[in-house]
């Protein structure tokens, strides 16, 4: 156990022991990384701190493993643009993946607003408005 208390409220001790699962999860993950310090009174403790951002980045191609919606694993489907993986019960109905082919939500706006933008663009330059 990561956290401790000396309180016998349950709800206190749920909650720690919830923290305790996910501190480990997000250890587990590397999410987060802990390192031993001395503090002042060369006592040594724990500490946890986000790891440098190059122990983050994802090469392309690779995708998250759990779902954007919900933040938990499980079955999921990978976005074709991103790397955003969502359970099929998470998405809308108007979003849910023909055949093999998927694009989040997050990336068909995107796409949407980027198509409209370079439509207005070719407009313009084309002297029409």
């Amino acid at each position: 156990m990561v956290w401790q208390a000396n309180n016998n409220n349950n709800v206190l001790n749920i909650f720690i022991d919830e923290l305790n699962r996910e501190l480990n999860c997000a250890l587990k993950d590397k999410l987060v990384v802990s390192e031993v310090v001395e503090t002042q009174r060369r006592e040594e403790t724990e500490i946890y701190k986000l790891p440098d951002a190059d122990a983050l980045a994802l090469e392309k191609g690779d995708h998250d493993w759990y779902c954007f919606h919900c933040h938990l694993g499980g079955q999921i489907v990978k976005c074709e643009d991103c790397p955003r993986v969502y359970h099929l019960e998470c998405l809308p109905e108007d979003r849910k993946p023909e055949k093999d082919l998927f694009v989040c939500p997050t990336c068909h706006v995107s796409s949407i607003y980027l198509f409209i933008h370079s439509l207005i663009h070719f407009y313009l330059d084309c002297g029409f408005f």
